[in-house]
């Protein structure tokens, strides 16, 4: 390799380190922002997404590492793409007022009544 291909390669080494170190110094800031949205998604009351945007942001800065702390908060940012405000109440089952009678499974001989339990 001649003098200009490594001087190239150097240059590009030094940017894409300090692209890289860069981006890493965002991702705290990212990640926050990002379970912000995470939150505003999963719940339709702003109090409540709020509150909940607070405690994920609390969450993340407990995470050790930058990366991690990206990596955790686009969990939250999956879930929330699946589950989109507040869950469905769950179905009304009908309970008839009276049950039926039970079946007794001996046989009957014709011409004599069951006996009562």
């Amino acid at each position: 390799m001649n003098a200009g291909g490594w001087l190239l390669s150097a240059i590009i080494s030094v940017v894409l380190g300090l692209a890289v170190n860069e981006c890493s110094e965002l991702s705290p800031a990212l990640a926050r922002r990002i379970a912000r949205w995470s939150a505003g998604r999963r719940y339709r009351d702003a109090a409540r997404a709020e509150e909940r945007a607070e405690e994920l942001a609390a969450y993340i800065n407990d995470r050790p590492g930058k990366l991690f702390k990206l990596i955790v908060a686009l969990g939250f940012a999956a879930r929330a793409l699946g589950r989109t405000g507040e869950r469905p109440p769950a179905p009304v089952i009908a309970v008839p007022s009276r049950l039926p009678e039970p079946v007794d499974p001996r046989p009957q001989v014709r011409g004599l009544p069951r006996s009562r339990r």
